[in-house]
């Protein structure tokens, strides 16, 4: 049973990891070509600002994208000073493991906050300017990204548990 549940995580992990560095290569891929076509269309005296606000909006997107891509890859906290410091492979550990139940909790937090700030910004009837996209769209970029990073967050605290039962089992009584 475990194992059916361990290769359904790592398939769902496999096609999250995808769709995410799919979607951050072809938001920084259409930010540049949009700057680029912007920069040229400015100079013919063409300057179309629909495009610099998607960029924009594009560029809001892409950073919590690669904010939980980070997340996934265990780069948003590091610290390397405490084996320097803590000798005891047992302490570090659970010190570890420990900062990255706090994370989850911290980016769950987030998560639950950034929900209710997406659904009442969706509420509002504003508009950007240029572009006349619902404000709410670059505002839900903080939801969906807080959602994957809870997601990776929760993945990394289970492997992390398992890993520290593996690893330190309690003597029998």
């Amino acid at each position: 049973m475990l194992s059916k549940l361990a290769a359904i995580q790592r398939a769902i992990s496999w096609i999250v990891a995808h769709i995410e560095e799919g979607f951050g290569a072809i938001a920084i891929s259409a930010i540049c070509l949009l700057i680029f076509v912007q920069i040229i269309l400015r100079e013919a005296d063409l300057p179309m600002a629909w495009m610099e606000e998607t960029a924009v909006y594009l560029y809001v997107a892409f950073a919590f994208i690669v904010a939980a891509v980070a997340t996934r890859q265990r780069g948003h906290l590091v610290v390397e000073v405490l084996p320097l410091l803590i000798r005891k492979k047992l302490a570090l550990d659970i010190i570890h493991f420990s900062l990255q139940l706090l994370s989850l909790l911290l980016v769950g937090l987030f998560a639950y906050l950034s929900y209710h700030y997406m659904i009442y910004s969706w509420g509002l009837p504003g508009y950007a300017p240029a572009s006349r996209f619902h404000l709410g769209i670059p505002k839900s970029f903080l939801f969906i990204g807080a959602l994957l990073m809870t997601g990776h967050y929760l993945a990394i605290v289970i492997k992390d548990a398992a890993k520290l039962k593996r690893q330190h089992p309690q003597p029998r009584r």
